[in-house]
C-alpha cells in the first residue's frame, strides 16, 4: 500500500501546484488587461474633457 500510495500523491502534488500555477496566471494576466482598459478610458476620458 504505501509503495503505491507514493507515486499517487507526487501526482497530486504536481496536479494542484500546476492548477494554482495557472490560476496566478491567469490571475496576473486578468490585472495587467483590466490595467490596460483602466488606462485606455481615463485617456478617452481626459481628452474628451481637453477638447
Amino acid at each position: 500500500m504505501e509503495s503505491f500510495s507514493w507515486p499517487l500523491m507526487t501526482n497530486l502534488a504536481v496536479i494542484i501546484c500546476a492548477v494554482c500555477f495557472g490560476l496566478i496566471c491567469a490571475a496576473l494576466v486578468g490585472i495587467r488587461s483590466s490595467q490596460v482598459a483602466l488606462t485606455d478610458r481615463i485617456e478617452k476620458l481626459t481628452k474628451h474633457y481637453k477638447k
